[in-house]
């Protein structure tokens, strides 16, 4: 079924380029224009200085059940105010129409899903070998945070490693103590100011 979604700019040109990229997709977004009607997620978009509005008085007005920020700065400070300030989700302006849609479909299912900011490696750096190595996560922790920071729910997780679902509990619960937060949206600031990725290197062994 079809998420239902409005686009919020002030600036009539950003509202009408992300309608027409979401447009080509009817059978996974019916727009809605009409703000007189509930919708699953508003998208809220801006150009040039970046102003936060007060997203849950955003959502109130606009009639949405979820709102995204649809941004060009990426900046772990900028994420962490948006978030703070209500926002469902953060997302690049780089995103393609296809990864639009799927982050509008978790962000609609309940899910707060952040895009990753460029990363810049300075020459001679020595990279840690996964995600939150240097915070103290082990390998399996900083790859489950990454993920869920990403938007992946526990059952994509694990699906995804190869996990059973009470692993992965167990996993992201022991995470949590070693990164002092206590919630999902806690644990997603925490990643997006720790510049957490997951990395492409496949399955790695699971740890006793």
């Amino acid at each position: 079924m079809a998420i239902t979604v409005s686009v919020l700019s002030e600036y009539e040109l950003i509202s009408a380029g992300v309608a027409s990229v979401l447009a080509r997709f009817p059978d996974q977004v019916s727009l809605v224009d009409d703000r007189s009607s509930e919708v699953d997620v508003a998208v809220w978009s801006t150009f040039g200085v970046l102003r936060l509005p007060d997203f849950d008085r955003l959502r109130e007005q606009s009639r949405a059940r979820r709102i995204a920020a649809l941004c060009w700065d990426l900046e772990p400070e900028m994420v962490r105010r948006a978030l703070e300030a209500g926002a469902d989700g953060y997302l690049s302006t780089t995103l393609s129409g296809e990864e639009l849609v799927e982050a509008l479909s978790r962000i609609a299912a309940g899910e707060t899903v952040v895009s990753p900011a460029p990363t810049s490696e300075t020459p001679g750096e020595v990279l840690p070998d996964w995600p939150g190595q240097r915070e103290g996560l082990s390998e399996r922790e900083g790859d489950i945070v990454a993920l869920i920071a990403r938007g992946l729910s526990n059952d994509d997780v694990a699906g995804q490693l190869f996990l059973s679902i009470n692993t992965v509990k167990s996993y992201i619960r022991s995470a949590y103590k070693k990164m002092g937060v206590a919630s999902r949206s806690q644990a997603v600031l925490w990643a997006v100011d720790h510049r957490l990725q997951p990395t492409d290197r496949g399955p790695v062994p699971d740890q006793p």
